[in-house]
C-alpha cells in the first residue's frame, strides 16, 4: 500500500474517532465507531492480500518509540490489547512512560493513531478526578484507569474479531492464512531483532484500588470511542 492510501486511511479512521467523540447521541457514535472498528479490520485483510504477491520489502517489520502520558502501569495493558489487534508487540524501556512497538510498519502507523485516540479520551476522564488529598487522588485515577482500560479493550477485541470475520468472507482463499503468516513474520523478526521470542511475562493485577472509581471506570469506558459500523 503507497503512502498516501496509507495516510488516507488513518485520516477516515481519525475523523470516525472524532465524529464518535464530539457526538452527544449513543446510537450515533455507536455507528461512527462501529465503522472505525470495520476500516480497522478491512486493513488486516487488506495487507494479508497485498501479502500473497507483493515484495515483502514493501511492508517491512520494524521498531518504533512511542510515549505516553502518566499512568503508564495502567496504560500497559491497553497497549498490549491494541497491539494484539494489529499484529505489534510492547516493550517497555527504560525511560518512564516510553513503549517500543515492532511489527509491521503498515500496522504500526494504525496502532500508534488508536493508541493516542484512545490515550486522549482516557486523560480527559482521569484529569477531571479529584479526591481529599494528593495520594487519594492519585488512587482514584489510577483505578478509574484501570476500569476504563479493562473495557474498552473488551470492547475493541469483541468489534474487531466480528468485523475482521465478515471482511473474510469476500477476501481471496488464502487470506487467512496469510495473516497467520504476518504474524510469524513479525514474531521471527522481533526475535532476531531484540535477541529473545516475543512475549508477556506479567499481567496487570487490581491492587490497592478504589472500588467506586474503578466501576466509574468501567461505566465510562463502554461508551467510550473505540472505532466501530
Amino acid at each position: 500500500m503507497t503512502d498516501t492510501l496509507q495516510e488516507s486511511k488513518i485520516s477516515k479512521i481519525r475523523g470516525l474517532l472524532a465524529k464518535a467523540a464530539a457526538t452527544e447521541y449513543s446510537e450515533e457514535a455507536a455507528s461512527f465507531l462501529a465503522k472505525a472498528a470495520e476500516l480497522m479490520a478491512k486493513h488486516q485483510v487488506d495487507e494479508a492480500i497485498l501479502s500473497l504477491t507483493a515484495d515483502p520489502k514493501v511492508d517491512p517489520c520494524e521498531s518504533r518509540v512511542v510515549s505516553v502520558t502518566a499512568y503508564r502501569s495502567q496504560k500497559d495493558q491497553l497497549a498490549i490489547s491494541i497491539g494484539e489487534l494489529f499484529n505489534v508487540w510492547v516493550r517497555r524501556t527504560h525511560k518512564a512512560n516510553e513503549y517500543n512497538l515492532f511489527g509491521h510498519r503498515s500496522d504500526l502507523d494504525l496502532m500508534v493513531s488508536l493508541l493516542t485516540s484512545l490515550e486522549i479520551q482516557l486523560d480527559s476522564e482521569i484529569l477531571q478526578i479529584t479526591a481529599y488529598d494528593a495520594p487519594s487522588t492519585k488512587r482514584a485515577r489510577r483505578s478509574f484507569a484501570a476500569g476504563w482500560i479493562a473495557v474498552v479493550s473488551r470492547r475493541l477485541k469483541d468489534a474487531y474479531e466480528t468485523a475482521t470475520e465478515e471482511s473474510l468472507e469476500d477476501a481471496p482463499v488464502g487470506t487467512g492464512l496469510a495473516i497467520i503468516d504476518r504474524s510469524k513474520k513479525v514474531d521471527a523478526e522481533y526475535k532476531e531483532h531484540f535477541g529473545s521470542a516475543p512475549g508477556y511475562r506479567t499481567s496487570y493485577r487490581r491492587t490497592n484500588q478504589s472500588y467506586s472509581h474503578y466501576n466509574a471506570g468501567s461505566a465510562s469506558g463502554r461508551t467510550a470511542n473505540i472505532g466501530q459500523t
